[in-house]
């Protein structure tokens, strides 16, 4: 697991720890679970935004890194 290492403000919820489940991932970022699913087959990257949470079971579950995600739905203001 990793260390607590995150105290920044995503929305309306305090982001504490790093990997969140889908459906806590989901509401710091403003999404829904399905969204953010959607997210991992489009733009985001295997172990640096979301990993499986046991890699040896059967059904995928998996944790999100809100703070590598959030800046990519952040818009750009170049």
């Amino acid at each position: 697991m990793t260390p607590i290492d995150q105290s920044q403000r995503l929305g309306r919820r305090q982001v504490t720890k790093q990997w969140e489940e889908t459906a806590a991932a989901a509401a710091a970022l403003g999404l829904t679970p399905r969204q953010l699913r959607k997210l991992r087959t489009q733009i985001l990257k295997p172990k640096e935004h979301y990993r499986l949470k046991n890699p040896i079971s059967a059904r995928r579950e998996y944790l999100w890194n809100i703070a590598t995600i959030a800046p990519l739905l952040t818009p750009n203001d170049d």
